[in-house]
């Protein structure tokens, strides 16, 4: 809903000036689904007590996102900024993801977050274009 009604809200809660914002939008609130995904994932790692390969798809997760920023933001700006934010998210929900199998017995929600990214996917690129 937040992408729906990115123009009007950027309106209310700024000026024009922040009217540039509205193009990567759509890309850093997709970036927070991953973290979200992240989220749902990294809780059985924390509960198996596997705080060190937590640190270690967060330090990758980083490291990742340092490199794509020295890349593409000279190249793309801020464009450049919202694309690192999303992959680096991505990153970090898929390894939390793939890590946390071996802990789970029953796959969560794993087609349901998938289709939900990918109708996401849609929406945002509905919006985007």
């Amino acid at each position: 809903m937040i992408i729906l009604f990115s123009k009007e809200m950027l309106l209310v809660l700024g000026n024009e000036s922040y009217m540039a914002a509205r193009t990567v939008l759509p890309l850093l609130l997709g970036a927070y689904v991953f973290q979200l995904v992240y989220m749902i994932y990294v809780v059985h790692l924390f509960y198996h007590k596997n705080t060190k390969l937590i640190s270690v798809i967060s330090i990758l997760s980083g490291i990742i996102a340092l490199l794509l920023n020295l890349w593409l933001v000279p190249k793309w700006g801020m464009y450049g900024g919202a694309v690192c934010t999303l992959f680096s998210f991505a990153m970090m929900a898929f390894l939390s993801y793939r890590f946390s199998l071996r802990y789970i017995r029953v796959r969560i929600m794993d087609w349901k977050v998938i289709g939900f990214l990918i109708a996401l996917a849609v929406i945002i690129t509905g919006v985007y274009l």
